[in-house]
């Protein structure tokens, strides 16, 4: 949590995460850049773990009920900022410099949410689509991504075999944001307008998932999907070449694949969303 909604407590902190199975022994580790912190001798994260420090732990024990490992100097800029973590020798383990401009997610800036990482690949750590505001526990997550229209063909897939739950798609112009492309994304009584095609061809409406009605889009794959075999839709007029669109959509995790993907066939507006991460509360977390 960079930049709290609620000036009367100071919540900033920045939870830890250990998404490997094994171990690590933090003892000598650091965290330097805009905040400045030193893990405390005999510091363990156990695999799959969280841990959070903060820049006043009484603060966030006192809304959370989350308790802190450690009290981090500096303060973490409203309008973007930079950190690295650091092992017992030194080296860079992972670091991000966030923004509160798009591309990078806009709620996180003083909306309520914090911001999460949703992609755990080494290489994502400073790409905007790695990181989402956080939902604090609710089911559906919601999705944004600004980018261009490169056809009139917008695609989702899962990396692997499993089901997922998407809603409330829509795709609008930036300049123009009441008007939606979409045909059918709300799902009220049907899929109609969509095609399921290859290793997602098993995907189809469901009337007892809904989000906000019982009507959603039901998303299972048998392998995994690519750009010609998943869940597509067609827009329902034909977008500016290249135009700058908004698309967004909630999802939520059933079993199975690791990750959703979409985009623009072509490559416009790609999201890449970790359902893994869907299932941990997005709170900071107590240490275990």
């Amino acid at each position: 949590m960079y930049h709290d909604a609620d000036p009367s407590h100071d919540l900033e902190f920045v939870e830890i995460h250990n998404s490997a199975a094994t171990p690590v022994v933090l003892s000598g580790w650091t965290i330097r850049g805009g905040i400045n912190f030193g893990f405390p001798e005999g510091a363990v994260l156990e695999g799959g773990a969280y841990a959070v420090i903060a820049h006043a732990p009484e603060d966030l024990a006192a809304c959370y009920g989350v308790e802190a490992i450690g009290r981090f100097s500096g303060r973490l800029g409203n309008g973007g900022d930079a950190f690295e973590l650091r092992d017992h020798r030194g080296r860079t383990v992972t670091s991000v410099a966030y923004s509160d401009g798009w591309p990078w997610p806009v709620l996180a800036d003083g909306g309520g949410p914090s911001l999460e990482r949703v992609d755990f690949r080494l290489a994502a750590a400073d790409d905007p689509a790695a990181w989402m505001h956080a939902d604090n526990g609710e089911d559906w997550r919601l999705v944004e991504r600004v980018g261009h229209a490169t056809a009139t063909t917008y695609v989702f897939w899962l990396d692997a075999a499993g089901t997922c739950m998407i809603d409330d798609v829509r795709v609008t112009p930036i300049d123009n944001p009441a008007k939606d492309l979409v045909r059918n994304g709300a799902f009220d009584t049907d899929a109609s307008t969509w095609v399921f095609t290859g290793t997602h061809s098993r995907s189809g409406w469901t009337g007892e998932d809904g989000r906000a009605a019982p009507g959603c889009l039901q998303i299972v794959a048998t392998n995994t999907g690519s750009e010609g075999a998943g869940a597509r839709f067609t827009l329902a007029s034909n977008p500016t070449p290249w135009g700058l669109y908004r698309v967004s959509y909630y999802v939520k995790w059933v079993g199975g694949g690791r990750s959703l993907r979409s985009q623009f066939v072509g490559g416009g507006a790609p999201a890449h969303v970790s359902l893994l991460s869907l299932i941990h509360i997005s709170e900071p977390t107590r240490p275990y």
